[in-house]
């Protein structure tokens, strides 16, 4: 676990070493991560706004060690990984979802997290592809209960396609912008833990948010029963 942390504080030396090792193929292992993350729902874990954004900082020819990766490489091939995850998740929830999803499951598949994103379904449609990739948790788990509820292949596919895209160029995006800020390159370390943190923030409001709003269906519904059906 502690490997796993210093490897996510400090991927701008990380990110540096991968580049130097690998040089090109740096965009495929990039494109893997985010594939894993998004395709294998049991990894949400994996930094997927933190890499991009400390790649997006390794595009500026200012940046820590010069321009190191093309942005343009990086906003076409990361939004397509993804993509392609998306699909995969997708699929394995049309075919596990409810074997996965039982009131015994832990862990991601926990059926408070189900009944989360079926909460986010519930107020915002279909737009809750392009809504949850910048929720973390339920970013994995969108394209899975999309499946398992029975979203259409043909409707799912165009929201992810704008979701991925969209995500990929604000993350690299910001990277690539605040970049230029002398204070950022200084103290990216601390700025990149107080950004994992306001993410942990992020997910604790939501799941207290998300409680409040189940406790209240929960006293409505007592409150006013549905009349027993006449024989």
């Amino acid at each position: 676990m502690s490997e796993f942390l210093d490897f996510v504080l400090h991927l701008d030396k990380h990110m540096n070493r991968l580049v130097v090792e690998y040089g090109t193929q740096i965009y495929w292992i990039l494109a893997l991560t985010l594939f894993v993350e998004t395709g294998l729902v049991i990894t949400p874990f994996l930094p997927g706004d933190s890499l991009l954004f400390t790649a997006g900082l390794f595009t500026r020819s200012d940046g820590p060690e010069g321009e190191l990766l093309n942005v343009w490489i990086l906003l076409t091939v990361l939004p397509i990984a993804c993509i392609l995850g998306d699909m995969v998740n997708y699929k394995l929830g049309q075919f596990l979802g409810h074997r996965l999803f039982t009131e015994t499951s832990k862990g991601i598949f926990h059926k408070n997290n189900l009944a989360k994103t079926r909460s986010y379904f519930e107020r915002h449609g279909a737009k809750t592809i392009v809504i949850a990739r910048f929720v973390p948790i339920v970013r994995a788990l969108a394209p899975f209960v999309a499946g398992m509820e029975g979203m259409t292949f043909q409707k799912f596919v165009p929201l992810s396609i704008v979701a991925n895209f969209l995500w990929v160029w604000v993350c690299v995006g910001a990277g690539n912008i605040f970049g230029r800020i002398q204070f950022v390159r200084e103290h990216f370390e601390m700025i990149l833990l107080g950004l994992l943190v306001l993410m942990a923030i992020s997910v604790w409001l939501e799941i207290r948010r998300e409680a409040r709003h189940q406790a209240h269906a929960k006293a409505t519904e007592a409150a006013n029963p549905e009349p027993a059906q006449a024989d």
